[in-house]
């Protein structure tokens, strides 16, 4: 007999406090599902529409290129209306052809052909839908994370969430990045790669916040987590701590539901007091310094944070444990 356990069950069991933990906790998470793209279509007779009149000038344009224009017959509603059907064209190219390829059609738009200014334009114009699918996700998580910290204060009079920060990658950004790494400049290429569009950061007051917050989440069975690292339990060499977690996320939109990844920094206040000017030291010419070994000094500093911060939870432990007392015998007083 086949006993099924579900991953909300297995996620009760958990006590994430530990990158083994949190590695159990991705493993538990399975394979995340690949959204389907749809192909590309255009409407019949919109010869004399300006779109299709600047596409079939742009192929011309590329003829050097050995790209073969063919139109796709058929139909396609834009939310303009019936009537408002925007044609795209859609250009077939040899495999070893370079470029910008659309998700769900053969669209072509050559890079080495155009300006930095002009490649940087037309990267924008293709990601733009998607990185609006990404901020919608973004939204989602920020507000999933505050009805966790309402929820956690009603029941135990305890806000463990600080502050949120939350913000989404330029279209310069995204592209850079992708150059930078040898990544194809495609949609495919960018949804696989590039994880972390959508960031949040969430500042928690005490490590036992991060961890109750990430076990919380994780326990939410329409995520699907896709990568855990613990820098809390193992800090980086130059002292940086942090807890990121990399997951998706449904989007419903009016073409469907949509699975959106976002990038979620769990840190405490003092992790992100020493973060905040550890960044502002290294980029403000730091390493220039040479009176002083900044790195060592950086490393000093965030050990000495760690040690205050576990002194502040040791605290608010018993301030939580004479508290829970105080109640036990409130109850108890009222039973007799």
């Amino acid at each position: 007999m086949n006993t099924t356990t579900t991953k909300s069950d297995q996620a009760e069991a958990l006590d994430l406090h530990g990158s083994q933990a949190l590695i159990d906790a991705l493993n538990l998470a399975g394979e995340p599902k690949k959204s389907i793209a749809l192909e590309a279509t255009v409407k019949p007779n919109q010869a004399d529409a300006p779109e299709l009149t600047s596409a079939i000038a742009l192929a011309e344009s590329l003829e050097a290129n050995e790209l073969t224009d063919t139109l796709q017959q058929g139909t396609t509603e834009s939310s303009e209306g019936p009537s408002g059907a925007s044609p795209n064209l859609s250009l077939q190219r040899k495999p070893d052809a370079p470029g910008f390829t659309i998700e769900g059609s053969l669209e072509f738009v050559s890079l080495e052909t155009m300006s930095p200014a002009e490649r940087l334009s037309a990267f924008e114009h293709k990601v733009h839908p998607l990185i609006r699918r990404y901020e919608a996700g973004m939204y989602q998580m920020h507000t999933r994370l505050k009805t966790l910290d309402n929820d956690l204060e009603m029941r135990f009079k305890h806000n463990p969430i600080n502050h949120v920060e939350k913000r989404i990658k330029s279209p310069r950004s995204i592209m850079e990045k992708m150059q930078r790494r040898g990544y194809p400049l495609t949609i495919d290429s960018l949804k696989e790669n590039v994880l972390d569009i959508a960031g949040i950061r969430v500042v928690a007051n005490y490590v036992d916040d991060v961890y109750s917050l990430v076990k919380l989440l994780f326990s939410q069975d329409d995520l699907q987590i896709l990568k855990v690292k613990d820098y809390i339990a193992h800090p980086k060499e130059n002292g940086y701590r942090s807890l990121h977690v990399v997951l998706r996320v449904p989007v419903y939109l009016t073409d469907g539901k949509h699975m959106v990844p976002v990038e979620i920094q769990f840190r405490t206040i003092a992790m992100d007091f020493w973060a905040s000017l550890e960044h502002a030291l290294r980029y403000k010419g730091a390493a220039e310094v040479t009176a002083i070994d900044m790195a060592s000094e950086l490393k000093n500093c965030a050990d000495m944070i760690e040690d205050v911060e576990e002194r502040m939870q040791i605290l608010m432990r018993a301030v939580r444990t004479t508290e829970e007392l105080e109640l036990s015998k409130q109850d108890t007083d009222l039973v007799k």
